[in-house]
């Protein structure tokens, strides 16, 4: 579960939200390659700029340029949708329009590294919003817990624990439930994912594909 903030809403909601924290874990499987200090060097001129500079000329300098820890990036001549970022410990110059977003040029010594990484990191994104989004039209059909446990009980463990008053309390089947299906092949695929999350360390993420969200620095849903 993210550090700082829960689930709030309707059942379906706090349940697609736990679900949804257990399948991010899924980034851990593809770290970003690069050491930050190695890569950041390439791109921003982090010499004389670094926290380490406290000459007043370099200070007054800083106080010329927004500062901040969430980076976004693009590969020259690339689609700008093949986004990256990372979040830092540490403040660096960072665009003052958050639309604007830091180049990776073709002559970068580590392009093809990020290139490689971003193909493949992408591959799992996509693994993760596919299996968001199944999860999200089936639980906002059943609405509750209680016919999660009667449609779907496998999903039971990973949609977290309710109150027993709560499990009485279920409105009648939902209508929808008769229309929406998911089939049996992608239910296995969609527990064994949660599964294999749940053996994943549950850690903030410093570097992930497309955009991250600007308030918590991790990557969110679009």
């Amino acid at each position: 579960m993210a550090r700082g903030r829960s689930a709030h809403g309707e059942p379906w909601q706090m349940m697609l939200y736990r679900c949804g924290e257990i399948i991010k874990r899924l980034r851990q499987t593809k770290p970003f390659p690069l050491d930050f200090n190695m890569f950041l060097a390439t791109v921003l001129p982090v010499g004389a700029l670094s926290q380490q500079q406290h000459e007043v000329v370099w200070k007054n300098l800083q106080r010329a340029i927004h500062m901040g820890k969430l980076m976004h990036f693009e590969l020259e001549g690339e689609d700008p949708n093949l986004a990256f970022w990372i979040c830092d410990t540490v403040e660096h110059p960072v665009p003052v329009d958050i639309g604007d977003l830091f180049i990776v040029a073709h002559s970068n010594p580590f392009r093809q590294t990020i290139e490689q990484w971003i193909n493949e990191a992408y591959e799992i994104h996509s693994e993760i919003e596919a299996t968001h989004d199944i999860l999200a039209a089936f639980l906002k059909t059943v609405k509750h817990p209680k016919w999660v446990e009667v449609e779907w009980p496998e999903l039971l463990p990973f949609i977290g624990r309710f109150p027993k008053h709560m499990m009485k309390q279920a409105e009648k089947r939902p209508a929808a439930m008769s229309i929406y299906t998911v089939t049996p092949h992608l239910r296995s695929g969609i527990t064994d994912v949660l599964t294999k999350c749940l053996l994943l360390e549950d850690a903030e993420i410093n570097a992930w594909v497309a955009y991250a969200d600007s308030n918590t620095g991790r990557g969110g849903y679009p």
